[in-house]
């Protein structure tokens, strides 16, 4: 085999592997997983859901809330911790992403389908 033959057949083969893991990363189902004390409360597969929502869960010292939005992700809207760095942080999309209240010991995170 030439060497541009080899390059050609090893650029596809590394194409083709590259693919697959895409594809099975776009097929499994993205979790928002909402944790409080270190038990999961909460578990929505986000994919099955197409419009705007807000969930709550109670904490604590209280109950937080946070919204998912299918164009940004999820954020924390409201939560009764005195210093709001859960709500600061903004959105989240991306699997193995988080959100922390640690007053009301409340953990949002993303998770893939596996």
């Amino acid at each position: 085999m030439k060497r541009k033959e080899f390059i050609i057949v090893f650029s596809l083969f590394l194409f083709g592997i590259i693919l697959l893991i895409f594809q099975e990363r776009l097929s499994s189902p993205l979790y928002l997983i909402a944790e409080v004390n270190n038990k999961e409360v909460l578990r929505v597969n986000l994919k099955s859901l197409k419009l705007k929502k807000e969930f709550s869960v109670k904490g604590n010292i209280g109950e937080s809330y946070f919204e998912y939005n299918p164009e940004k992700g999820i954020r924390m809207i409201s939560s009764p911790c005195p210093d709001k760095i859960c709500i600061k942080q903004g959105w989240i999309n991306k699997e193995g992403e988080s959100i922390v209240c640690l007053p009301n010991r409340v953990v949002l995170r993303l998770e893939g389908g596996k």
